[in-house]
């Protein structure tokens, strides 16, 4: 648990980034594609050609400003006007707050509708990323906006260890929205969130079998052997044939798993970070499992 904390304190410290530069190369980029689209889509079309679902995930700065914002949804429409052949087995993952929700919740909106708007047209895949608890009621707010205009066209992610996931998963649920649980990985106070990861695994189980009975095209995202397997049984028990949900993975974080879960039937999708501002995303996904450092220190000497 201390590691855990540690990690996560770290990803907030962006004047790290600049030491830790050395030791993703080192490690050889293992859990980033690199820092170009093309880098991604390369990736993407192996993943692609092999049975698995991708989503591209653009790790951008969070905008101070109007110019950043655009930018960031100027990249998101390129990446969806590349995988348009793709369809729904390709995509992308969005974060609003690099369409400027931090600083303007109408400007974000906006932009949100536009992607939306080409994801529709192209049959892509979209999924509304949820990032830390400041931000949660502006983005329901904007996924419901998106839901009314395009309906079933994104899914929304919540996240277990937060108090109130229940809530909004009966809300989402309620209103058909699609939704993909997931732990998270922001560091949250203790009146607002878990912090045992027991009991963030327990709240998560109850989790999964509200939405494997009453969720809309669920979606599961976790790299836990365990949590894996109980989400198999309780889509069992509730009447879910394999392709009524999916698995939702990193890349390069438990592939053997990954390539396990298609042999035997499952939908994968596999997201694909690449950018500048991989620091944090780094730090956070080492968060979930710390157990993945080493791997990530030393896998050229594996």
């Amino acid at each position: 648990m201390f590691l855990r904390q540690t990690l996560l304190f770290l990803s907030q410290r962006k004047e790290m980034a600049f030491p830790a530069n050395f030791l993703i190369r080192h490690a050889g980029g293992n859990f980033v594609a690199g820092e170009e689209r093309q880098e991604a889509l390369d990736i993407a079309e192996s993943l692609l050609a092999r049975g698995f679902g991708i989503a591209l995930d653009f790790l951008g700065e969070d905008p101070s400003d109007d110019d950043l914002s655009q930018k960031a949804s100027e990249e998101y429409l390129a990446a969806l006007e590349h995988l348009s052949p793709a369809g729904n087995l390709a995509g992308i993952s969005i974060r609003l707050s690099q369409l400027g929700l931090r600083f303007d919740e109408n400007r974000a909106l906006r932009h949100t509708l536009e992607i939306a708007g080409k994801a529709s047209q192209n049959g892509a895949y979209l999924r509304i990323g949820m990032e830390d608890s400041q931000l949660t009621d502006r983005t329901l707010k904007i996924a419901q906006a998106v839901d009314r205009t395009k309906p079933g066209s994104a899914c929304v992610v919540v996240q277990s260890c937060l108090h109130r996931c229940g809530a909004d998963m009966e809300t989402l649920c309620t209103a058909g929205i699609p939704i993909c649980l997931v732990k998270g990985s922001y560091p949250e106070p203790k009146e607002l969130a878990f912090q045992d990861p027991e009991e963030i695994d327990l709240h998560f189980m109850r989790l999964v079998e509200h939405l494997m009975r009453d969720g809309t095209r669920p979606s599961i995202g976790t790299h836990s052997e365990k949590l894996i397997e109980y989400c198999i049984d309780m889509a069992f028990i509730f009447g879910l044939e394999k392709s009524d949900y999916e698995f939702q993975m990193f890349y390069g974080i438990r592939n053997d798993l990954q390539e396990k879960l298609l042999e035997d039937g499952y939908r994968v999708r596999v997201h694909i970070p690449y950018g500048e501002h991989w620091y944090a995303y780094l730090l956070r996904r080492l968060a979930e499992d710390p157990t993945l450092l080493w791997k990530f220190l030393f896998r050229k000497q594996e």
